[in-house]
């Protein structure tokens, strides 16, 4: 049976947006290099394909698709929420709010790393945590990313096998 990517980066997505605390307004699969920070006021979760490697069985270099056994695959787990900023009138927020949005932000980068460190995501194999890397302050948003990395076998043997 073939393992399903999209299936994997959905479950992925799925576990680290319940992870978080105010749970996020959207939660959304990214194609590209980068998630638009269209709406970081209710919150958002963004899981992005960072990179894809085959890895072949045997041969190093091998091309032939019956040699494929695993996807190296890189991931960017991120959120972003909003922040304060100076008010219409010039006024920097309250040392107060800056260390609250400060907080928040590492409450979450802790609940998202529990999320995928402690999760058997299906199918998934030796899943590695990489860094984590801030994001913004861009308009009243920032946040960060996780970057996560797994084999993901491409083919599983069926339950009747």
């Amino acid at each position: 049976m073939e393992v399903s990517l999209p299936a994997v980066l959905s479950e992925v997505l799925e576990t680290v947006a319940e992870s978080v605390s105010p749970e996020p307004g959207r939660a959304v699969l990214v194609p590209g290099v980068e998630a638009a920070w269209d709406d970081c006021c209710a919150g958002q979760v963004a899981v992005r394909i960072v990179s894809l490697t085959p890895v072949y069985r045997g041969r190093r270099g091998a091309s032939d698709l019956c040699d494929l056994v695993h996807w190296n695959v890189t991931l960017g787990v991120g959120i972003v929420r909003c922040i304060a900023v100076v008010d219409d009138h010039g006024r920097a927020p309250s040392a107060e709010r800056i260390t609250a949005d400060a907080e928040q932000m590492v409450a979450d980068m802790l609940a998202m790393k529990n999320a995928l460190l402690y999760t058997k995501f299906s199918h998934v194999q030796q899943l590695t945590l990489g860094q984590w890397v801030p994001q913004g302050a861009e308009g009243a948003c920032a946040g960060g990313e996780w970057v996560v990395n797994f084999l993901l076998p491409v083919c599983v043997p069926s339950v009747e096998e």
